[in-house]
């Protein structure tokens, strides 16, 4: 079983397909290129490339799982705050943010 995400290839198309072989799938996602992204032909440059972005189902629900799993830990002050995980982790073992908050503000 194979799975292919067009975001990957093309941004911000939302379209997936799962299929049991590379084969059938490679074919809906040609299917698809041709009807939606306009491409008359796939070069065997592209389909090497879109082959490689296919992946197990598994792969997704377990990236998708761990996503909403740490997403309770993401430091939430800044978004782009280098502490991430550890912001949590560090107030859950010590009691304060201590670190954290010196980061943030520069001490």
């Amino acid at each position: 079983m194979k799975i292919f995400t067009c975001d990957r290839l093309n941004s911000g198309c939302t379209w997936s397909m799962t299929a049991r072989t590379e084969e059938l799938l490679m074919d809906r996602v040609a299917l698809h290129l041709r009807a939606a992204h306009d491409a008359a032909e796939l070069s065997p440059e592209l389909v090497g490339r879109i082959k490689n972005l296919f992946r197990s189902p598994w792969l997704d629900d377990a990236a998708g799982s761990v996503d909403a799993i740490m997403r309770e830990y993401n430091c939430d002050r800044e978004p782009r705050c280098t502490w991430e995980f550890i912001a949590q982790a560090e107030s859950m073992l010590t009691g304060n943010r201590a670190v954290h908050e010196r980061e943030l503000v520069g001490r």
